[in-house]
């Protein structure tokens, strides 16, 4: 290359004399395989060790190959393009890790994947350009943390992520926005499975591209989502179908508030929103036709911009105020139901089944029908039979609520503390905890007191529902029973599968709560909310103390900062207090933010 540049410029400093400006040479691409494998043992911007291989080069980087079974860190560069061929993928850890505000551009034939951990982490936004065949993880498939936005402009095959053990997201950010095309999103979790998450308050999705189907599934958690939005839903592009699927709740769209604009056909398996309890939720400043299930509703003035067929068991209806107009260039057909309602308007040619209104297409010549548009023989006047509106029916039936249904969505304020004596104040290194905790209302009005007395099975339930609830910003809604008890904390918790009895179905509820079971708990917790803790063994001096069965969450909580046990010690088999409840929920919601 050097040699054919200085012919280059020789010749044309003899023929013109004029200097010629050569290019920097593009940066070689870091070809992963010859890393992984040992060919490559030094160079510039990179390290690796026995799991990841760490690039720290900056600007703009291109990976290649196979990585070998390692995962990939890019810690400074913000500008990442994977060539053609290239796959990361990994049984530990997170596939690809990249800086916030980077740019992941694929050449196709690109493959990130990770059985136990993300596909894509990035703390803060991230955008995801060109071709990209596959994204998969455990816990998310692409995450963004620290509500950050992922973007995708570019075409990617599938995004999925599939956890037995705990939830599992496709997506996971503080707000996501689809311009490109996405094969399919899915989240399939033994918890809770959602195809694409945000924000609990601000979040936000936009769709304006395609996407194949967006699914959650749940496999024993409590909810399967579609898409999870705290703040709105927006969707302008096509979507094949949003699916929720789960043992409790089974939402296609959960959020505040859904748009529908630019003529979109949206199928949705539901539509919800949460006010203290579930609601179906109808889009607002719309644009556009919404199936819940086979219920299909045209809101606003559409025009279609694609074949639309209703199936056998569909309805579509086109209500007052509404229009729905069909060009030329497609075609309505009609094998289920179409009903048009007084005031609503259709424009186009008419389908082979009539319409509710009776309209058939040989009337000609004449002004418009009032309910279908089409015309309408002046002879017959306004009681033309094959124009008199469909006669309204209340369809509207009384459903009486249950004393168990209304227990299952009723929230009730969490009452205020009572007054404390100095006998019942807590250790001073517990009191600041104490006080955080009243003042989120997450003490029971019945353990506001004795600090120090230690908590039996079902006093300490009572704590564990207010935090989940805190953190999940809504009320369990799941049940289960046991023979020894009807304490509705416990029952709350046996419903989300977090706690359990023995085989003859008891709880024992009044029996002793050691620091391991509690800690158990509080882990189970968080890995049913999504929360992502990495696994990790237990080093207090004392870990052989743990029995197994907790082992897991001792070690993932201690990892993660939140126990410190008593600097070398955990003390597995103590007692746990009330006071040592408190502290513990506190340390959980400072590493949560």
């Amino acid at each position: 290359m050097k040699r054919f540049l200085a012919v280059v410029l020789a010749v044309a400093m003899v023929a013109a004399f004029v200097p010629v400006a050569v290019a920097d040479d593009p940066p070689e691409p870091f070809e992963l395989d010859k890393i992984a494998d040992g060919t490559v043992t030094t160079g510039d911007g990179w390290s690796k060790d026995a799991t990841t291989i760490t690039i720290t080069a900056t600007g703009s980087i291109t990976l290649s190959g196979n990585s070998g079974g390692l995962g990939v860190n890019v810690t400074q560069a913000t500008n990442i393009t994977l060539a053609a061929g290239t796959e990361i993928s990994v049984t530990t850890g997170d596939a690809l890790q990249v800086p916030a505000n980077s740019k992941i551009t694929g050449g196709g034939n690109v493959t990130i994947s990770s059985t136990d951990g993300y596909g894509i982490y990035v703390n803060g936004n991230v955008t995801i350009a060109g071709h990209v065949d596959k994204i998969s993880g455990a816990g998310a498939g692409i995450r963004a943390a620290n509500i950050g936005n992922i973007e995708i402009t570019g075409n990617v095959g599938e995004i999925t992520a599939m956890r037995s053990d705990s939830t599992a997201e496709g997506i996971s950010a503080g707000s996501v926005m689809i311009s490109g095309t996405v094969g399919n999103i899915s989240g399939t979790g033994g918890g809770n499975g959602i195809g694409i998450s945000t924000a609990k308050s601000s979040g936000s999705v936009t769709i304006s591209g395609t996407v194949g189907n967006i699914s959650g599934t749940s496999s024993s958690g409590s909810y399967g989502t579609g898409i999870f939005a705290g703040r709105i839903v927006t969707i302008s592009g096509t979507v094949g179908s949003i699916t929720g699927t789960g043992n409790s709740d089974s939402w296609g769209i959960d959020t505040n508030t859904l748009t529908i604009s630019n003529n979109s056909v949206v199928y949705a398996s539901s539509v919800m929103k949460w006010n203290g309890a579930y609601v179906p939720l109808e889009p607002t400043g719309s644009q556009g036709i919404l199936f819940v299930g086979d219920t299909g509703t045209v809101y606003g003035n559409v025009t279609l911009k694609d074949d639309l067929t209703i199936t056998g068991d569909q309805t579509l209806t086109v209500p007052t105020g509404a229009s729905l107009t069909v060009p030329n260039d497609w075609k309505l057909t009609n094998n289920g139901e179409i009903k048009i309602e007084a005031g609503g308007l259709y424009k186009g040619e008419l389908p082979d089944v009539d319409f509710t209104c009776g309209h058939t297409p040989s009337e000609a010549d004449c002004e418009e029908c009032g309910i279908c548009g089409e015309p309408l023989d002046k002879s017959c006047g306004d009681t033309c039979p094959a124009h008199k509106p469909p006669e309204t029916t209340d369809t509207t039936t009384t459903t009486e609520t249950s004393e168990t249904s209304f227990l299952a969505y009723f929230e009730p304020t969490p009452p205020a503390a009572p007054p404390v004596s100095d006998a019942d104040t807590p250790s001073d290194w517990a009191k600041a905890a104490v006080e955080q905790a009243r003042k989120l209302g997450l003490v029971p009005e019945h353990l506001d007191g004795s600090w120090r007395r230690w908590l039996n099975r079902a006093e300490f339930a009572a704590f564990a529902v207010l935090l989940y609830e805190h953190l999940d910003g809504r009320a369990i809604t799941a049940w289960s029973l046991f023979d020894d008890t009807t304490d509705v904390n416990v029952e709350k918790l046996a419903g989300l599968g977090i706690v359990k009895g023995d085989d003859t179905g008891k709880f024992d509820p009044n029996g002793n709560f050691s620091r391991e079971m509690a800690l158990t708990l509080m882990y189970n917790i968080l890995v049913r909310l999504g929360y992502y803790l990495p696994p990790s063994e237990p080093s207090f001096s004392d870990a052989d103390s743990i029995s197994p069965w907790a082992r897991e969450a001792v070690g993932a909580l201690q990892r993660a900062g939140i126990i410190k046990g008593d600097g070398t010690r955990f003390n597995a088999q103590e007692i746990f207090s009330r006071e040592m409840g408190v502290v513990t929920m506190a340390q959980i919601l400072e590493w949560v933010g």
